[in-house]
């Protein structure tokens, strides 16, 4: 996946699906890479586009699947199987999905320009202008903190014993998303991305050093560059972009 874009829809045509309060959810539009099966080359570029349950309170990746699924474009259903199907469907929308829910998060690492309000003359209505395209940067704060994390490697301070009982071992635990209630009886619902720690860091034996907070991955399911585990992965795909053509 190369990436996507994000806009609104509804079913009625003369509503502007990026202004107009009532659309009835988002649209993901992916940009994705066409691998040659045996080289791992790009040979050319095509595009998906999905839609996600936002107007539903909850919903699971099952359920998102689901719902892209039955919304999907007629090239997609007329596929003799199912199942490569849903499973590129939810290979797309799994980090789609987390990416739109960190975004939308409270505590969010963006920056964004200030909206400009509307201006005011005399005696006349306030005028809006629409506002210029821009760019969002996100990772500014925790993006230099990562990488100094990667190149610095500190020993483990003084502690106390271990204490009886069942104890966890020391390990990295991975970013999520939690989400909080406040306000007066807990009623406000607030969503909040946990970033990367190390549980029981004091245990760490000290011959091990803790180079980075960042848990590692296998690179054979997750590759930025998409070098590994070409076979594995191109398979299913092209199996289900044969289909839908």
């Amino acid at each position: 996946m190369r990436g996507f874009f994000v806009h609104g829809y509804n079913q009625l045509p003369e509503r502007q699906t990026y202004t107009d309060e009532d659309i009835e959810g988002l649209g993901l539009l992916f940009v994705i890479d066409l691998l040659d099966d045996d080289t791992g080359e790009v040979r050319q570029q095509t595009y998906i586009r999905l839609h996600v349950p936002t107007g539903l309170r909850q919903f699971t990746l099952k359920q998102a699947v689901g719902f892209a699924a039955a919304r999907a474009e007629a090239r997609w259903a007329r596929t003799p199987e199912e199942k490569p199907v849903l499973a590129l469907f939810e290979a797309l929308l799994k980090p789609a999905l987390s990416i739109l829910v960190y975004l939308c998060c409270d505590n969010r690492d963006v920056v964004e320009p200030p909206v400009v309000k509307p201006t005011r003359k005399k005696r006349k209505r306030p005028v809006q202008r629409d506002r210029d395209p821009f760019f969002v940067e996100v990772g500014w704060r925790v993006g230099p903190r990562l990488h100094a994390a990667r190149r610095a490697a500190g020993r483990v301070t003084e502690g106390d014993g271990v204490p009886s009982g069942v104890q966890r071992a020391p390990h990295q635990r991975a970013g999520h998303f939690h989400r909080y209630w406040t306000g007066r009886k807990r009623t406000q619902e607030v969503t909040m991305f946990v970033e990367p720690h190390w549980v029981n860091f004091h245990l760490l034996p000290e011959d091990v050093d803790p180079i980075t907070t960042v848990v590692p991955v296998d690179p054979q399911r997750h590759d930025p560059l998409r070098r590994r585990g070409l076979r594995s992965r191109t398979g299913k795909l092209s199996k289900a972009l044969t289909y839908a053509a």
